[in-house]
């Protein structure tokens, strides 16, 4: 859902995404509004879409499904997203999971934070067993001051505490935890915050 395409993928689109797909490889398109097809665009590229409806695009090899689908204007479409979270829920990328359904699952390397097997500050996000929430932060690559923990010793001391589930967030110098507008842990970039892109705020009530 909401990605730019790439040959044999099927997304559905929604104005969150913005004014078109953004589509750069052949496609055929139908454009849904209030459960029904208004439009099947065929062999195009670009599709626009407006705020009130959903564009459906077939791409590559996947473009004449919809012909043989038998897909026409006028056809009523069910779109169901599942789990469904609702508009106050969002999303967000994360690397590999370190721990699932209580289980050690830490691979050798992850396609976005790199190896795992080098001992190095490191973040994560889990859930315990009793449903409580846990983020950690563990410095690293400071002599004398902390080496930082591999993907597996991570995962080890996550399964130790009672962590079923559990996934790396960004490491290395962007590691960092701040409480009540104070630092506590010493990041790797020189002992200071870095700036970064992304964090995740957690509010008291």
């Amino acid at each position: 859902m909401n990605r730019i395409g790439k040959d044999n993928d099927i997304i559905l689109y929604n104005y969150k995404f913005g004014s078109t797909n953004r589509a750069e490889i052949k496609n055929t398109s139908i454009i849904v509004e209030d459960n029904t097809i208004t439009a099947v665009i065929e062999y195009a590229k670009e599709v626009k879409m407006k705020k009130d409806a959903n564009v459906i695009s077939f791409y590559g090899d996947k473009a004449n499904l919809p012909e043989k689908m038998g897909l026409q204007a006028g056809d009523t479409v069910d779109i169901r997203i599942e789990p469904y979270l609702g508009y106050h829920y969002q999303a967000y990328e994360c690397g590999s999971m370190l721990v699932k359904d209580g289980k050690l699952v830490v691979p050798e390397r992850d396609k976005w934070a790199g190896t795992l097997s080098n001992r190095d500050p490191r973040t994560i996000i889990g859930i315990k067993t009793d449903g409580k929430i846990i983020m950690l932060v563990s410095d690293g690559r400071q002599p004398g001051y902390s080496e930082g923990m591999t993907g597996k010793e991570m995962g080890e001391y996550l399964i130790k505490i009672g962590v079923k589930d559990a996934a790396m967030l960004d490491g290395g110098a962007s590691s960092q935890m701040i409480i009540n507008g104070s630092l506590r842990n010493r990041p790797s970039y020189e002992g200071i915050e870095r700036p970064v892109a992304g964090c995740f705020i957690v509010k008291i009530k």
